[in-house]
């Protein structure tokens, strides 16, 4: 049986992806890369996208939605917050 891996990012790791942390990039894409599952929470979610529209910047708005093509996002539910 094959163990799948599922990683969430909290919303500081996010940031530092987005202002081009090249550390966290490496970590983000080596993950990616070794088919592991990339996630995220509808609160995390949030809480950028409200950074992004309160500062209007677009620009990484868009990159936020392209790397959230990447990710699975989960409701807050119980289930979620055992993974």
């Amino acid at each position: 049986m094959k163990k799948i891996i599922v990683l969430f990012l909290d919303t500081n790791i996010i940031s530092y992806y987005l202002i081009d942390n090249l550390t966290i990039i490496k970590k983000v894409d080596e993950i990616l890369d070794n088919e592991k599952i990339l996630c995220n929470t509808q609160i995390n979610i949030y809480e950028i996208l409200k950074g992004f529209r309160w500062k209007n910047n677009k620009i990484k708005e868009n990159q936020f939605n392209e790397l959230l093509k990447d990710m699975s996002v989960f409701s807050l539910d119980d289930n979620s917050i055992e993974l």
